[in-house]
């Protein structure tokens, strides 16, 4: 069964933690109690000491971030991503190709009763499409090298290993 503390122990916890002096090593404001002060008293400072250079009741002073200390705050996103990371993932081969894939159902099936089975590496299910779906200004049956790029991933991705061999194979002789 816990100990239960009485009322007076609790706001006397309070009340120290929310002092604060002045550090004689750093110059900096810390809470007395805290894991800082208690450093500089097995350091061999004294109670006195510490408290000599001013108490304060005050909240320690915060560091400014934003447009006032001259540089922003970064975003969570600019935190996430690292450096080295910025740009990776990020190939020019498949970049637009989700734009202009033909959705499943309509879409393929137009593609497929206009163009073929030459637009589809596995003609029998529509899937793989390697032609970009028609629209009003483009109608042209031509193979995208972004869709044999995204079909061969895919492939490779879902274990389709005869369609990831001839992606392979269409992609050395018309996109290279």
């Amino acid at each position: 069964m816990p100990r239960r503390r009485s009322v007076s122990s609790l706001s006397s916890r309070s009340s120290q933690s929310s002092l604060s002096v002045e550090s004689p090593t750093t110059g900096r404001w810390i809470v007395v109690g805290g894991p800082a002060y208690r450093d500089l008293i097995r350091m061999g400072y004294t109670d006195a000491q510490l408290r000599r250079g001013g108490m304060s009741r005050r909240p320690r002073p915060r560091r400014r971030h934003g447009a006032r200390s001259g540089f922003a705050r970064p975003t969570r996103a600019q935190r996430r991503m690292s450096v080295s990371d910025r740009g990776r993932n990020r190939g020019s081969r498949t970049r637009g190709w989700s734009k202009v894939a033909p959705r499943r159902g309509k879409p393929r099936k137009a593609l497929k009763k206009k163009c073929g089975d030459k637009c589809f590496l596995d003609p029998k299910h529509d899937a793989f499409p390697i032609c970009a779906k028609l629209s009003r200004s483009s109608s042209s049956c031509e193979i995208d090298c972004r869709g044999v790029q995204a079909a061969k991933i895919r492939a490779a991705q879902w274990g389709y290993t005869n369609v990831k061999k001839a992606a392979d194979e269409l992609y050395r002789t018309k996109c290279k």
